[in-house]
């Protein structure tokens, strides 16, 4: 009998362990209090993270970062500037988190603010996304995101952007900003419709944009003319999915047109 208690009790001990608040700083623990040039990769992800207190820190024992992966954990909030000293990160996964919203505001200090030193910063103007001009890779999938900040399409260098599974009504008008990006995935979402800023997006080869509500506002071609074959057009793209958006068939055809090089998964 003791020994079936001892089991219980340890069983419980690991359970709350396993569910217990934790931040980056506790993860990392004496590792945030050394220097590690030279690291290009670090893997914060399933470790039950929903703090991002210690991350700031990150950058600085970990100068030459370019991949950081924090996806699967329990975050809630990206804070403002929290990636502003992230100088050579081209690679960040947060997907699969329970982010509800990020911060909009300027991305950076010498563009937007015209100041040099960042003593002189006032936070409160920054976005979630400030310090990631130079990203190339950025997923946020399975996450709670109802919108996304304008100050997004300031992302220039982004080349694969992942957003599938989230809870997008719309997209900024700024996306169109994102001109080199060739690798866009938006499935999942509750798109109806998108910006017209959509179609200077002239590098695209893949886009995702499967299980939205597009049929809402692209079912009624205009002078015969598919609004939404219109939008795509002008992209290099190789595969599209646009499944379970009620697009009646006249639309699919429409785009399969405009785009006959294009894969259209339909």
């Amino acid at each position: 009998m003791l020994s079936k208690q001892i089991l219980t009790i340890f069983c419980f001990a690991l359970v709350t362990t396993s569910i217990a608040a934790r931040s980056v700083r506790e993860v990392l623990g004496v590792e945030l209090r050394r220097n590690h040039p030279g690291v290009k990769k670090l893997d914060l992800s399933r470790k039950g993270i929903d703090d991002l207190d210690g991350l700031r820190e990150v950058a600085t024992r970990y100068p030459d970062l370019k991949k950081l992966h924090l996806e699967s954990n329990r975050i809630v909030e990206i804070p403002r500037g929290i990636f502003l000293d992230f100088n050579h990160l081209e690679h960040l996964d947060l997907g699969y988190n329970a982010i509800t919203h990020l911060y909009d505001g300027a991305l950076s200090l010498s563009i937007d603010f015209g100041i040099a030193r960042k003593r002189e910063l006032d936070p409160s103007r920054l976005s979630s996304l400030a310090g990631l001009s130079g990203l190339g890779i950025l997923s946020l999938r399975g996450n709670n995101l109802k919108s996304l900040p304008e100050s997004v399409g300031g992302l220039r260098e982004l080349i694969g952007l992942w957003l599938e599974r989230n809870q997008l009504s719309s997209l900024p008008e700024s996306f169109g900003g994102l001109w080199s990006l060739k690798k866009l995935m938006l499935n999942s979402n509750r798109l109806s419709r998108l910006p017209e800023s959509f179609g200077d997006l002239t590098v695209l080869g893949t886009l995702g944009l499967s299980n939205n509500l597009l049929g809402q506002a692209y079912n009624h071609p205009a002078m015969g003319v598919s609004p939404l074959a219109q939008l795509l057009q002008n992209m290099p793209l190789k595969e599209v999915e646009l499944y379970n958006n009620n697009l009646q068939p006249a639309v699919i055809n429409a785009v399969r047109k405009t785009l006959p090089n294009a894969r259209v998964v339909a």
